[in-house]
């Protein structure tokens, strides 16, 4: 009797190291957590470029490149200024990428995952022609999905790709329109249809309106306003037919601060251009804003 229970024992305890063993070869890499490994360490100043395949926009290609100090976005023959913010974040996620844990091993669960051709695709092109490809994919829990190019294995990380790479053309530029130093105005002057022009001029140390007293609390409330504007829609396609129908000029003493025209168009739309960005056209329906950018000779005084 004794010999048969140590049978049984010995048998239940090989089925268990025998279940034991194949549990560790052929567990789930989903399940395979607290991994290290970095995946990707660059050095942000090495890079050059940066060609990005995203997603979303068609999947058509947007070039992120490196002119000295500066940096331009090409997409589709345009060039443009890149939004620096957009950039340094960018750079900031990709420095170094550590795994967090493996979703998959498996080619043909690429899809599930968009680290194929359903993804976005990046190519960090450092200097001396070196380059990094990687597939960014959809969000996974708190990460995202990335597949090295090259290689079958899907890993789960925590930087933000998705976020910074998964982006169109727009998203990517420049959306500076007026950057002004109230304190360095001394003259605001207004182009607009017939006779209604009109000049704001600061004489010492007091605003003045056509030889009329401005109210300088209002002067000021204008200017500040005027401190630091974006626009994030762009108008590529327009083309300027006659002069602008509104135009604002800010200057002081020895210099023109920045330029400012509007194009009314229809459906109270509006072309909007500024010398801080030349041959760039922005798209605004928003008419508060246009109030508060061309504002009427009223603002200005007491009431």
């Amino acid at each position: 009797m004794r010999r048969s229970n140590n049978k049984i024992l010995i048998i239940v305890l090989v089925v268990l190291l025998g279940g034991f063993v194949l549990t560790r070869v052929f567990r789930a890499p989903s399940l395979e957590r607290n991994i290290e490994e970095d995946l990707l360490t660059l050095d942000t100043a090495q890079v050059s470029a940066i060609h990005i395949t995203p997603a979303v926009d068609n999947k058509a290609e947007i070039k992120l490149i490196r002119s000295g100090v500066d940096w331009k976005v090409q997409y589709r023959g345009r060039t443009a200024r890149v939004e620096m913010n957009q950039l340094n974040s960018a750079l900031g996620s990709i420095s170094e990428i550590h795994a967090d844990r493996i979703l998959t091993r498996k080619k043909e669960k690429w899809t599930d995952y968009n680290v194929d051709t359903t993804g976005t695709h990046v190519t960090v092109i450092l200097n001396q022609d070196t380059q990094k490809e990687f597939w960014v994919g959809k969000l996974s829990g708190s990460g995202n999905c990335i597949r090295i190019e090259g290689e079958d294995d899907v890993y789960e990380v925590k930087e933000a790709l998705e976020r910074n790479f998964n982006k169109n053309f727009s998203a990517w530029r420049d959306k500076s329109f007026i950057s002004v130093q109230p304190e360095s105005v001394s003259k605001i002057a207004f182009q607009y249809p017939g006779d209604s022009s009109f000049v704001v001029v600061q004489s010492g140390g007091k605003w003045e309106l056509e030889d009329v007293k401005a109210d300088s609390s209002k002067v000021q409330t204008y200017l500040n306003r005027l401190r630091s504007r974006n626009l994030s829609e762009f108008a590529d396609d327009f083309k300027p037919s006659a002069q602008a129908s509104h135009i604002l000029k800010l200057s002081n003493d020895s210099s023109l601060a920045i330029t400012v025209q509007g194009w009314k168009m229809e459906d109270d739309k509006w072309v909007l251009a500024s010398s801080l960005q030349d041959s760039v056209y922005f798209s605004s329906s928003d008419a508060t804003m246009i109030r508060e950018l061309f504002a009427g000779k009223k603002w200005f005084l007491s009431n």
